[in-house]
């Protein structure tokens, strides 16, 4: 490759160069609308000069704000979605600890403590995967284990809930939260979303 177009590609795609090629865009813009309100051309310098004075610094403050708003939103998407490695942030309270999954029948099987046994939802391989002792591990996934070696955390499955979504399973802990499980090939459940229980309207099972 030619060392000159070589060059020349790198200025191309500069940061600087898209900036130049968008005010020269927006000039040879403020010249056509002023050559057409005067009936004649004005030229090229007349314009330039007439938008530096009166229109790039607004020009400037609309792009920022236009770089800021969509800085913000992607911030927003990446803070609710899971990252490259189809890894979510934790809440504090949930990083580390052990969780309790049971399954109950509805909200009031539930609230009365009537565990279901393992013969009433052994068709649901999301349920038979996730109930019992695990470690919430920092890649969101439950690893199983026999005794719990931090606080235990209750959580809690209503059968009613559920549909027949094999890969998948919603687990409420406490009060708190409501954690949506994926479960991959190896039957492991990996949390892929968080939601706060107080947003959840719970009344309506």
């Amino acid at each position: 490759m030619d060392s000159n177009t070589g060059i020349d590609k790198i200025i191309r795609n500069s940061s600087l160069y898209r900036e130049f090629q968008a005010e020269r865009d927006e000039i040879m813009k403020h010249k056509w609308i002023e050559s057409e309100k005067a009936g004649y051309d004005i030229g090229f310098e007349h314009a330039l000069t007439d938008w530096i004075i009166n229109h790039r610094r607004a020009w400037r403050k609309s792009k920022q704000k236009q770089a800021y708003d969509q800085s913000s939103r992607n911030l927003e998407e990446s803070s609710s979605k899971p990252d490259t490695l189809g890894v979510i942030h934790l809440p504090e309270k949930l990083q580390g600890k052990c969780l309790w999954v049971c399954v109950y029948l509805n909200k009031i099987g539930f609230e009365q403590g009537e565990i279901l046994p393992c013969s009433a939802y052994q068709h649901i391989p999301s349920l038979v995967s996730i109930v019992g002792r695990h470690e919430i591990m920092s890649d969101c996934r439950l690893q199983r284990v026999d005794y719990a070696h931090t606080r235990l955390l209750q959580g809690s499955v209503l059968l009613s809930e559920c549909t027949q979504e094999k890969n998948r399973c919603t687990v409420y802990v406490g009060k708190e939260y409501k954690l949506v499980f994926e479960i991959d090939d190896e039957n492991t459940p990996r949390i892929t979303q968080v939601l706060e229980v107080s947003v959840v309207d719970r009344g309506k099972h």
